[in-house]
């Protein structure tokens, strides 16, 4: 233990006073002196005064109980017959009353008496306890004899209103005389209590005595206390201070104590890397022995080998000379082959280029259709379901003018045979090269017509339009064809005009004319050339002019969107254009038309999806190109009738298809293998198409 069993009770007792001192808000010195008057008091004194209170308070509970009886059993009675009586009762029980009334006074000023000499008592030691049980016993008696007094009263209330008051009043007479006997009694008690004070006070003056002892002792007490207090505070800085040393000291012995694993787990792994480290050692030592094994087993190998390669060499080296004796006159051979090789390829391009020359001077003078053939770019989900080994459409690399398609139902390829193929991503102006020479020579007084042809969805509005950016054929045309008029300007004047039409539903539309109202129909001239009466033929100087034209007509064509292309053309767009070159020298007139026809797409409904209107324009559409291919198919065979009038759309392309026209097919194709019966369908017709001979053209002149 950190102190003694003494000094930690005198602590704990000192504590339990300064606590009680609070309490009863007063100094521990004087709260000690006062708990030591009331332990050395007078024992038998405060038993005797209990003794008393306690008997008193029993008679006098008795005597009122007795009283109460009484009064109850009183009965009332006639008022007219007991009047007199009950006067003189009354006035009986008036002098009673006034009796009682002086010894009740008496008993007051008796007890009065007492309670002064208690009160000098009280001055002395007001703690003392036979001094508060004596008043309290007093005030008890005081009550008592105040409920007789209001008995009595409430008593004589009841006699006036009794009949039988006197008899009553008999036994209340003598009720009061015992009343006095008991009044004497208490008034014996009362003196026996002033003596038992008086004794009281004399053992006061002895407990004064003994107070005075007490206190003094309480004064040792209290400086052995202090001592021992000092002594506490001293001890207590004391242990304070071994605590923050122990509390330090645990500290350390944990940082110790962490430090010691740390150095177990570091030794452990100390352990572990060296029974690693000795095993590793014994392997390279095994191994050590194995290689030195192996490299004597190799040296003598590669001593063998030495002896070896230098027969060898040897004799390569004479192997060598005898083959570089034989090698020049070999090289002057190989020479020779590879001369001829490139000389002949050399005249094999020359050869091609004439074939082709005069293959395209064959189709003028017979006037044949031109085809040419056009792949757009593959989409990224089309490549999934591309064959594995094998491309849909591919191109011969040797010849520009031939493709074929792969069919994986068939497991074939077909190949076909066009006058220009353009499978590798040309762009838009290499595209118009080759139509250039064509358009142009409509300032010529020839008749042009360029139009695309295929499967919905394959670019066919892209070649004949094409965004802003990079426009198609219909303005690369007649920008060229504004560039020549510049160029022939001081030997010519050239007008040109424009006109653009939609076929929709087998209804003819005017683009640049805001009236959605006007009829349009078409007519055969005097000439024998096809027009549209009504049409709005605008006239155009500038490609500005071009532009803006073209920009109108395509913003109000009907297109929409449908499952293979997000804007399908739903009708049939033909932009003419008609020239009228005036020559001064010698003089005379060109008058030349080109249309350029952006088709709409073959539709295969069941891939497109179109419902509701968009299948009563796929009808209308498929319905047209039907009636295109009935017309190529009596051009071809050269049938007496033509069948132009089955459709508006071969009805406004009779003179370029029947006439004396230089007409050109793009057929537009994909190269997804999901739309290869399309593409075969789209090149099938367009071999059909190159094989109608038209006659040569002719150039429509105006002389003088």
């Amino acid at each position: 233990p950190l102190v003694s069993d003494a000094t930690f009770i005198t602590q704990k007792a000192r504590w339990k006073l300064t606590d009680d001192a609070h309490a009863s808000g007063k100094t521990v010195r004087v709260h000690l002196i006062r708990s030591l008057k009331v332990m050395h008091s007078d024992a038998a004194l405060q038993q005797q005064l209990a003794k008393l209170h306690e008997e008193g308070r029993r008679e006098t509970a008795a005597r009122l109980a007795q009283l109460q009886a009484q009064a109850t059993k009183a009965r009332p009675v006639s008022n007219g017959a007991t009047k007199p009586r009950a006067v003189s009762l009354v006035t009986a029980g008036t002098a009673v009353d006034e009796a009682l009334q002086a010894q009740v006074a008496h008993l007051t000023s008796r007890v009065r008496s007492l309670e002064k000499e208690n009160q000098e008592l009280r001055g002395v030691g007001a703690e003392t306890v036979g001094s508060q049980v004596l008043r309290e016993r007093v005030a008890e008696l005081e009550s008592q004899l105040a409920r007789v007094d209001g008995d009595n009263e409430r008593l004589a209330g009841k006699a006036t209103n009794s009949a039988a008051a006197s008899k009553e009043l008999d036994h209340v007479l003598a009720k009061l005389q015992r009343a006095e006997s008991d009044t004497a009694r208490l008034t014996q008690e009362l003196s026996s209590l002033q003596r038992a004070s008086e004794d009281s006070h004399a053992a006061l003056e002895s407990s004064k005595l003994e107070t005075s002892k007490v206190q003094a002792l309480a004064e040792s007490l209290q400086r052995e206390l202090d001592a021992r207090s000092d002594q506490g505070s001293s001890l207590q800085q004391e242990i304070s201070k071994l605590s923050r040393d122990l509390s330090e000291l645990q500290q350390e012995k944990l940082a110790l104590q962490g430090q010691v694993k740390s150095l177990e787990r570091d030794l452990t792994m100390s352990k572990q890397d060296l029974a690693a480290a000795q095993a590793t050692v014994a392997r390279s030592t095994k191994l050590q022995s194995v290689l030195q094994t192996s490299i004597q087993t190799l040296h003598a190998h590669a001593k063998a080998i030495r002896s070896t390669q230098a027969g060898i060499r040897s004799h390569c080296q004479t192997q060598v000379r005898s083959i570089t004796d034989d090698f020049i006159p070999l090289r002057e051979r190989l020479l020779g082959v590879v001369s001829d090789h490139n000389e002949l390829n050399r005249r094999y391009v020359e050869l091609f280029e004439e074939r082709k020359k005069l293959h395209n001077l064959v189709l003028e003078l017979k006037g044949n259709i031109r085809v040419f053939a056009r792949c757009r770019p593959m989409k990224d989900h089309e490549k999934k379901d591309e064959p594995k080994g094998e491309k849909t459409i591919s191109a011969d690399s040797q010849d520009d003018t031939k493709l074929g398609v792969y069919s994986e139902v068939d497991q074939r390829r077909k190949w076909f045979d066009f006058d220009k193929a353009f499978l590798h991503g040309e762009n838009q102006q290499q595209v118009f090269e080759e139509v250039k020479p064509l358009a142009t020579s409509v300032l010529d007084g020839y008749n042009v017509c360029i139009f695309a042809y295929g499967q919905t969805g394959t670019g066919k509005t892209y070649t004949m339009e094409g965004p802003k950016e990079d426009p198609g054929l219909n303005t690369r045309c007649l920008q060229e064809l504004f560039a020549i008029k510049r160029q022939r300007s001081a030997t010519a004047e050239t007008s040109v005009t424009i006109s653009v039409t939609e076929i929709y539903n087998e209804t003819i539309k005017d683009l640049l004319d805001s009236n959605k109202n006007k009829k349009l129909d078409v007519r055969i001239e005097k000439d024998g050339s096809v027009g549209v009466s009504n049409l709005v033929e605008r006239q155009v100087d500038t490609v500005e002019d071009v532009q803006t034209s073209m920009n109108e007509a395509s913003s109000n064509r009907s297109v929409a969107q449908t499952d293979m292309n997000e804007h399908s053309s739903r009708s049939h767009c033909i932009v003419t254009v008609k020239t009228v070159v005036e020559q001064k020298d010698p003089k005379c007139k060109y008058v030349g038309k080109l249309h350029l026809v952006d088709l709409a797409g073959s539709e295969n409904t069941n891939r497109s999806g179109a419902k509701g209107k968009q299948m009563t324009e796929a009808s209308n559409i498929n319905k047209s190109l039907a009636a295109l291919g009935d017309v190529m198919m009596s051009l071809q065979g050269k049938s007496e009738h033509v069948p132009y009038r089955n459709s508006k759309l071969t009805m406004m392309l009779k003179d370029s298809l029947g006439g004396d026209a230089k007409t050109l097919m793009i057929v537009q194709i994909s190269p997804a293998q999901t739309s290869c019966v399309e593409t075969l369908s789209s090149l099938n017709f367009a071999s059909r198409a190159r094989n109608v001979e038209l006659g040569k053209a002719k150039k429509n002149v105006v002389k003088g």
